[in-house]
C-alpha cells in the first residue's frame, strides 16, 4: 500500500520515527532507519515500559471497559448483555413471564408460589410444634379456594393439617 506523504511516496512497512515525521527524508536515511533496528532486542525495562504503555484505558482498542448491569451494576461477562443473570432471571418472574395463569394455576404451582413468598418456617402455627423441616410442615389453605392471597395460608405441621382439612378425628 502506498501513500503520499510530506511530498514522497511511502510504501507499507517502512520506518520513520515520530519526531521526524512530516519532514522529508532521504533514501539513503530511510535504508540507514530501516537497518539500525535489526538484530538489535530491546531491554526488559523497555518491554515494560511498551506493555505498560498499551495496557488498559492507554490501548488504541480500549472500548471504556466491560459493561455493568444497568439495575444493580455488577461487571457482567459479555458486551452484548445489559442485564446480568440474576436481573435478567427476576425480569422474568410471576406475572411478567409469559406463562403466567394468575388464579388459574394448578395445586402445585401455587403452593411453590406460597413457598417462595411466605418462606419455609419450622414452626406450626397451631399446635407451637418447632424444628420442623420438609414433609413434616406445610402451607393448609384456610378458605379451600386456592387464591393468590398469602392471607390465605397457614404454616402447620402434617398432624394438625390432617386435623384441619377433617381427615383425621382430634
Amino acid at each position: 500500500m502506498k501513500t503520499v506523504f510530506a511530498n514522497r511516496v511511502i510504501t507499507w512497512g517502512d520506518k520513520i520515527s515520530k519526531a521526524r515525521m512530516g519532514h522529508p527524508v532521504s533514501e539513503e536515511t530511510r535504508k540507514k532507519i530501516g537497518l539500525a533496528g535489526i538484530g538489535r532486542k530491546p531491554s526488559e525495562v523497555t518491554k515494560r515500559r511498551i506493555s505498560q504503555a498499551e495496557k488498559g484505558e492507554k490501548h488504541w482498542q480500549w472500548k471504556g471497559g466491560k459493561p455493568r448491569c444497568e439495575k444493580c451494576g455488577i461487571t457482567l461477562s459479555n458486551y452484548h448483555n445489559k442485564l446480568c443473570s440474576t436481573c435478567i432471571s427476576g425480569e422474568f418472574h410471576d406475572e411478567r413471564n409469559g406463562m403466567w395463569k394468575g388464579d388459574k394455576v394448578g395445586y402445585d404451582a401455587l403452593h411453590d408460589w406460597v413457598k417462595r413468598r411466605l418462606g419455609r418456617p419450622t414452626k406450626c402455627e397451631h399446635c407451637g410444634t418447632d424444628g420442623l423441616t420438609g414433609k413434616q410442615i406445610h402451607w393448609a389453605n384456610k378458605s379451600g379456594e386456592y387464591l393468590r392471597d398469602l392471607s390465605d395460608w397457614l404454616r402447620l405441621c402434617k398432624h394438625c393439617h390432617d386435623i384441619y382439612d377433617g381427615k383425621v378425628k382430634k
